[in-house]
């Protein structure tokens, strides 16, 4: 558990970094804040449908391997 946490902490951390550089050149660019919303919005929903991905195929993955009572 400890190196998952730090994992995460990880990747939070490196987004932390890049999110600001991203946007603000999209900001910059566009002349918007559209196109950061936007961008925001389909990252967050890739990101939803791959946590839900993954949920799914642990829960197949643990009902192939659980013993049958």
């Amino acid at each position: 558990m400890p190196v998952a946490m730090g994992f995460i902490t990880l990747l939070f951390s490196i987004g932390q970094l890049i999110s600001p550089i991203i946007t603000g050149f999209l900001i910059d660019y566009t002349q918007s804040y559209l196109s950061a919303f936007l961008l925001s919005a389909v990252l967050t929903f890739i990101a939803g449908a791959g946590a839900v991905y993954l949920q799914a195929s642990q829960r197949k993955q643990w009902k192939e391997t659980a013993p049958h009572i």
